[in-house]
C-alpha cells in the first residue's frame, strides 16, 4: 500500500469537537479505556488533532512524489537522448520549464510526538510543497499551499493532504503519457529503421 492511500482530507469540525471533548474529559474526570485508546491513537483516531503522525505522513508522501518526479525527469531525458526528440521535454509533458531542484528534496518523516516543529522546518515543508506544486503545473482548482501554518485548522490540514492526493493523480497521468511516448518510439525504431534496414 502506498503512503498516498493513507492521506486524510476528510477532517470535519466534528473531529475537532471530539478532540476537544476528550481533552476536557481527560483533564477533569479522566477517560474510560475506549476513550483513552481513541485519544492516544494519533494515527487513526484523532483526526481533529494535527501532530507527529500527520507531519510524517505529509513528509513521506511528499518524498514519494518527489522521487517519482525524478524518475519522470530521467525517463524524459532518456527519450531525448536515445531518440533525439528534443520537443519531448519536461515542458511538453508538464507545461512548465523543468526545475530539477524542486524534486531534490528530503522532507522530514521522523517526527516524534514530543517534537515541536520550528518555524524553519515548517517553512521548508511548505516551500517544498510549493515547488512540487509548481513543477507539476497543478490546475487552479487544486488546493493552494498555505503561506504559513499560523492559524491552521482542519480545512488547512485537509487542503495539504488533498493537494498531495491531486499531485499523485496529475503525476500518474503524465507518467502514463511518458510511457506511451516511450512505447511509440520503441515501436517506431523496431519497425522502421535500424532493426530491419540493410538486411
Amino acid at each position: 500500500m502506498s503512503i498516498l492511500n493513507t492521506l486524510i482530507f476528510d477532517r470535519t469540525i466534528d473531529d475537532v469537537r471530539r478532540l476537544q471533548e476528550l481533552k476536557r474529559k481527560f483533564m477533569s474526570t479522566g477517560l474510560d479505556d475506549e476513550e483513552l485508546r481513541e485519544y492516544m491513537n494519533d494515527r487513526a483516531g484523532m483526526k481533529g488533532a494535527y501532530n507527529a503522525s500527520d507531519l510524517n505522513r505529509v513528509g513521506e508522501a511528499l518524498g514519494y512524489i518527489a522521487g517519482r518526479m525524478r524518475s519522470a525527469a530521467d525517463d524524459i531525458a532518456e527519450i531525448v537522448r536515445r531518440h533525439g526528440h528534443e520537443q519531448f521535454s519536461w515542458a511538453f509533458f508538464f507545461g512548465v520549464e523543468h526545475n530539477p531542484s524542486a524534486a531534490r528534496i528530503t522532507p522530514r518523516n521522523n517526527w516524534r510526538i514530543e517534537d515541536i516543529p520550528r518555524l524553519g522546518q515548517i517553512t521548508r515543508l511548505l516551500d517544498d510543497l510549493r515547488g512540487i506544486r509548481q513543477q507539476l503545473n497543478m490546475p487552479a482548482t487544486a488546493p493552494p499551499v498555505p503561506a504559513s501554518l499560523d492559524g491552521m485548522n482542519y480545512a488547512t490540514a485537509n487542503d495539504i493532504e488533498r493537494l498531495l492526493f491531486e499531485m499523485d493523480i496529475r503525476l500518474s497521468a503524465v507518467e502514463a503519457n511518458i510511457t506511451d511516448v516511450k512505447g511509440r518510439f520503441g515501436a517506431e525504431f523496431r519497425y522502421t529503421g535500424v532493426t530491419f534496414c540493410g538486411e
